[in-house]
């Protein structure tokens, strides 16, 4: 991921860390990106802790993940659209995952400004503008929380 993103995104400096303890300096990030990593930890607050500790005073942070409390009905549709073989995989992703009201608690305890967070169709208002997506990720918006913060 990290070759694909930097042919991709050929100005931006990438590197790869433990979330929990990242190779970084305080205060030197200008935007921290962290999409479906959350579910991977027992506890969000350390990784949130980490991100604010390296991010400059008044860059933000924008999270976004699998949400424990997403709507049955929308977590049905989902495994009936997936491959059988990788249906449990996410279903034990989906319950790692946090609520999103652990999420906000977790930021606000950290200190953050400016906290938002929100099933992830209400962070998207262009959808209908983009190019159809063959994989209809669309239909998976209501699986997921969208979370932004800034340091202070």
């Amino acid at each position: 991921m990290i070759r694909h993103s930097t042919q991709t995104y050929g100005n931006v400096r990438f590197i790869q860390g433990d979330a929990q303890a990242l190779p970084l300096q305080s205060d030197s990030i200008d935007l921290i990106v962290s999409l479906n990593a959350l579910h991977h930890f027992t506890s969000q607050n350390t990784p949130i802790r980490e991100f604010l500790r390296v991010l400059k005073p008044g860059a933000f942070a924008y999270l976004g993940d699998l949400r424990r409390d997403a709507p049955e009905t929308e977590v049905s549709a989902k495994l009936n659209r997936m491959h059988p073989e990788i249906r449990e995989d996410f279903l034990r992703s989906l319950d790692s995952a946090f609520e999103s009201g652990e999420v906000m608690e977790a930021v606000q305890l950290a200190g953050a400004f400016e906290c938002a967070v929100r099933p992830a169709g209400r962070f998207i208002h262009h959808l209908d503008r983009v190019p159809a997506d063959p994989l209809h990720h669309e239909l998976d918006l209501s699986l997921s929380f969208r979370a932004t913060f800034r340091k202070p």
